[in-house]
């Protein structure tokens, strides 16, 4: 540390000496009026004054000890207060209620269906097909008695009713029973057919064939034991008579083959990944309310309760009064470790305009808007680390101040946000990524279609590193893709909005800024070279000897 000390008090009387000899020569021998009003000269007040309000501001949008009495409530008891969440914290849900969870998952999940290939050849449709065929040959047959035909058929078919086959024989128009059953049948079959499906609350069963699933709706897929309520209807549409269309119903139902098959072992699989889904926690985002005032508390708030009690222990709201007093001054003195490291790295790298209050300044508002953008951010569960706007304020620095601005900037901006607990090294190491890739692409920009280029390289490396985070599992819980596809854009256009505003402000004119004021066809220009055409030709010489 002595040595860091003398190197950084070498540095400083070097820096300053440059500053005054450059400021005489140009200003012969005396420096100029705006270096005064723009530089702290030696002293370093205003920089201490500006990390002092950045470490403020850190420790009160981040406390490090939460303030909030943990004096909660026990079952049964009156809540004397309002218990809000003082930050995002997730609590287990009561047991009864998750198996209550897992079994509703369960019985909602849809049964897997294996489709059974259709049988080719003369016996198209199984048992059923046999029998159409031979009903319209003994209706066509007019050899043999009504007696004997229906003797023939219940030799084929033992199983079937010789009254019901008699009726059907009788039936008026015959020649029409036979393609009416078969359209009825082919009907139902084209809905599906199954061996069984097990009990539940589903709407929809999976179709499964080779290589490919489909849902169908459960109404649309009907049992063996219900053919028969299926069939009649059907058969009705087709034109049979009612006492007709129940007896055919009666017969065809032990002769349909079903076209699907019920699969129990991996309907069971797929129930027990449904089961596993099952989230057994709630999350409470920060300001929502756990306890009404005045209400009896319930076992399942009691253990939500414990929970937060829980948390608020861990981030050192339950330590005695030395152990809070160490966790402070330990963030304290990490904070202001890394802004005496981000002064040190100005004095060396831009010390000129490290120097400059209106920078400084800058500076300072910058990182506190950083800072309460990124509390927004990590607040919200719905936005999430890859929110934070580390983007705007690479931008920011970077097209106001230039690139070794930008980079210490986003170096220390990262710092910041990677010493509160509760981070991977992953998200730490996208942050700084996209800060820098932030610096680099637009560190030299000439015109603001340059915008358009910097918000898609910067979505396409946002959705990248979102995907091989979550791949490798180095940062659990982040933001979904929408975040990462709209923040970049959202961010990198409203640092266009500030940036005209901010110029101003900090006496400032970007590249951009003088770029549009060298247009010639500006009117005040235009106004000079009529008005004042010696000053016009003047001006033009004076700018291209500088």
């Amino acid at each position: 540390m002595s040595m860091l000390w003398l190197r950084l008090r070498s540095l400083l009387p070097r820096t300053h000496a440059g500053r005054g000899a450059g400021a005489r020569s140009r200003g012969g021998g005396k420096p100029t009026a705006a270096l005064d009003s723009s530089s702290t000269g030696s002293s370093l007040g205003f920089p201490l004054l500006c990390g002092l309000a950045v470490l403020v501001l850190h420790l009160i949008l981040f406390p490090p000890i939460q303030q909030m009495s943990m004096d909660f409530p026990a079952v049964g008891e009156i809540a004397t207060r309002e218990i809000r969440a003082p930050f995002t914290f997730e609590a287990p849900l009561p047991e009864q209620d998750v198996e209550m969870l897992r079994l509703q998952q369960v019985v909602v999940e849809p049964p897997i269906l294996h489709a059974v290939a259709p049988s080719v050849g003369a016996e198209v449709g199984g048992r059923l097909g046999l029998l159409l065929v031979s009903l319209k040959s003994s209706l066509s047959d007019t050899n043999f008695t009504l007696d004997d035909r229906v003797g023939l058929l219940a030799l084929q078919f033992p199983t079937l009713s010789r009254v019901a086959l008699r009726r059907l024989l009788m039936s008026d128009p015959a020649d029409s029973v036979v393609s009416r059953m078969d359209q009825a049948w082919k009907n139902v079959l084209a809905d599906g057919v199954v061996d069984m499906l097990p009990p539940g609350r589903y709407d929809r069963v999976v179709v499964a064939t080779s290589g490919s699933e489909s849902l169908h709706p459960r109404d649309q897929i009907v049992t063996q034991t219900d053919l028969q309520d299926r069939l009649t209807p059907e058969l009705l549409q087709a034109g049979m008579r009612p006492i007709m269309a129940v007896e055919a119903a009666s017969l065809m139902r032990h002769l349909v083959s079903p076209n699907l098959v019920y699969s129990p072992e991996e309907t069971r699989q797929r129930q027990a990944i449904a089961r596993s889904s099952v989230v057994a926690s709630r999350e409470f985002i920060k300001g929502e309310r756990i306890v009404d005032q005045g209400v009896r508390v319930t076992p399942q708030q009691a253990i939500f309760l414990a929970e937060l009690e829980n948390q608020m222990v861990a981030s050192g709201a339950g330590d005695p009064k030395s152990g809070q007093l160490t966790r402070f001054l330990g963030r304290v003195l990490l904070l202001a470790l890394a802004l005496g490291l981000f002064g040190w790295f100005g004095l060396i790298h831009f010390a000129s305009s490290f120097q400059q209050v209106r920078t400084l300044s800058a500076l300072a508002i910058i990182l506190a808007l950083f800072m309460v953008g990124t509390s927004v951010a990590l607040e919200n569960p719905n936005l999430g680390p890859f929110a934070v706007p580390v983007i705007l304020l690479s931008l920011l620095s970077t097209v106001l101040f230039g690139d070794k601005v930008g980079y210490n900037v986003t170096l220390l901006a990262v710092t910041l946000v990677a010493l509160l607990p509760g981070f991977t090294a992953g998200q730490v190491f996208a942050w700084y990524l996209l800060g820098m890739v932030t610096v680099v692409s637009v560190r030299r920009i000439r015109k603001r279609a340059q915008f358009y280029q910097t918000i898609m390289l910067l979505t396409a490396l946002s959705l990248a590193l979102i995907f091989l985070l979550d791949k490798t599992g180095a940062a659990p819980n982040q933001g979904g893709y929408l975040v990462g596809l709209f923040t970049p854009a959202l961010l990198v256009t409203f640092g266009q909005f500030l940036l005209p505003v901010i110029e101003p402000l900090v006496g400032v004119c970007s590249d951009l800024t003088l770029l549009e004021l060298s247009d010639l066809n500006h009117p005040l220009l235009q106004r000079m070279a009529l008005n004042a055409q010696g000053t016009y030709h003047h001006s033009q010489v004076v700018g291209q000897l500088s």
